[in-house]
């Protein structure tokens, strides 16, 4: 069993400073949704790296939220109708695919995420290009996909995971994927999430948004509106701590609509802490927002294969309390400033909070900072984005021939 190292080789350091090669792959990389989500983040973080080494780099989406980073970098952004997720209506979406692979002289298509993953199959047997496809989920997902998504998942070229363990339990479900699993963790941009770069100013103007008070300590949680979330799980365990004076933030996107939103703000109402919990709007400063928490909350009900937004506040030294799920033990071993409870428990959930906002401020200090560093040290955006132009090189091609 082999499983490709996350280090990358290709001199990528940073924006418009990386080192060119003599030719750059030409990639095309493929969303069913251009949002704030881990998948669409990696797509551009990648996009922009090829890029700035001289290759070519376009995003093809089915419907975007915005487009105007991928145009800051000089990434061609193209909407394309890739159907509805059932499988009978993929055949349209994939010769309009293969027709745009082939006109714009695509290399590799890179998939983000198995929602396409028979569309990306089919477009690039049809076109002749490399099919790189990015796992970003559970993968206990193997086991319920088709026989025809699996046997697109088989013959991919390249698999990118997000870790270790994730590689182990892919090819643990698929054995014949040796050789194919390329490991790339989550990286973070250390320019943004960086505590010395936000300043007070900014995490003022947050809290006077969201009518904070400075003296009430601050529970997070960040990310999608969904039931799968934990939303609700977290709603019960704050009416398990009406002792300690405190305020909850649940910040983000809806998933599918605004009914969760709505639903969730009555069941706030009916525990009686609408004067303590805050559904807040996507927010354009993350940073700022995160540093207000003194405790990021993920209480997800479902396993996943990361949780962007924790990896986040663990580059800002935030505590965590999250679901005890295989990923999130792996995520935060050795962490002293994250607890685990079992999901769906709200009782436990509610201890590991006050367990959380516990901790003495010069302890948390200490460990914060030990924290980031080893955030630094192994979840760096270069480094992710040098893993992944490593693959493009190896796989375009020529490649194996110029070498």
């Amino acid at each position: 069993m082999s499983i490709d190292s996350a280090i990358g080789t290709t001199a990528y350091s940073s924006r418009g400073s990386a080192k060119r090669p003599a030719r750059a792959a030409t990639v095309l990389h493929l969303l069913r949704r251009l949002d704030q989500s881990g998948e669409a983040r990696m797509a551009i973080e990648f996009a922009a790296a090829l890029n700035d080494i001289g290759g070519r780099a376009a995003i093809a989406y089915h419907a975007a939220s915005a487009t105007h980073e991928l145009q800051r970098h000089g990434i061609q952004p193209v909407e394309i109708k890739l159907g509805g997720r059932a499988p009978f209506s993929g055949f349209g979406a994939a010769k309009r695919l293969a027709k745009l692979i082939v006109d714009s002289e695509v290399e590799i298509l890179h998939a983000h995420g198995l929602d396409l993953l028979l569309i990306a199959r089919a477009a690039a047997a049809e076109a002749g290009v490399k099919l790189i496809v990015g796992f970003y989920e559970d993968a206990a997902r193997v086991a319920r996909l088709s026989k025809r998504q699996r046997a697109a998942l088989e013959s991919a070229d390249e698999i990118t995971v997000l870790s270790d363990l994730a590689a182990r339990e892919l090819l643990g479900a698929i054995p014949n994927l040796r050789d194919r699993v390329a490991v790339i963790p989550f990286g973070i941009d250390f320019s943004r999430f960086d505590p010395a770069q936000v300043s007070a100013h900014r995490v003022i103007q947050q809290a006077q948004l969201w009518r904070v008070p400075d003296d009430r300590p601050v529970v997070m949680l960040p990310g999608r509106f969904a039931r799968a979330r934990g939303h609700g799980v977290l709603v019960e365990a704050l009416s398990l701590i009406r002792d300690v004076d405190l305020r909850c933030i649940m910040v983000g996107p809806d998933a599918d609509g605004p009914a969760f939103r709505h639903q969730l703000g009555k069941e706030i109402a009916g525990q009686g802490l609408s004067d303590r919990v805050l559904l807040a709007e996507e927010c354009r400063d993350m940073p700022a927002a995160l540093m207000l928490a003194d405790v990021v909350v993920a209480p997800t009900l479902e396993p996943g294969a990361h949780n962007r937004a924790v990896i986040e506040a663990l580059a800002l030294g935030r505590p965590i309390v999250a679901s005890d799920f295989p990923v999130m033990r792996d995520l935060l071993s050795g962490n002293e400033m994250a607890w685990l409870a079992p999901p769906g428990d709200a009782m436990a959930l509610s201890w590991a909070i006050r367990e959380a906002l516990g901790v003495a401020i010069d302890r948390r200090e200490e460990l914060s900072r030990h924290i980031i560093d080893i955030m630094r040290e192994h979840r760096s955006r270069e480094r992710m984005c040098g893993a992944a132009l490593d693959i493009y090189q190896r796989m375009r091609p020529g490649a194996a021939v110029a070498a």
